[in-house]
């Protein structure tokens, strides 16, 4: 993904981050991020199953 989709991505997962904070990270950090934010969202889709 390019660093502007990880941004949009983050930024759908997350509503409170603003989006000029992120551009200060590499798309390295972006993307480590993000899977973390998803991580968070199965584990949390898991528990109310």
């Amino acid at each position: 993904m390019s660093k502007q989709e990880l941004i949009n991505n983050i930024c759908d997962n997350s509503r409170g981050i603003d989006q000029s904070f992120l551009e200060m990270f590499t798309e390295r950090e972006l993307d480590l991020y993000l899977e973390k934010l998803l991580e968070i969202d199965l584990e949390a889709l898991a528990q109310c199953a």
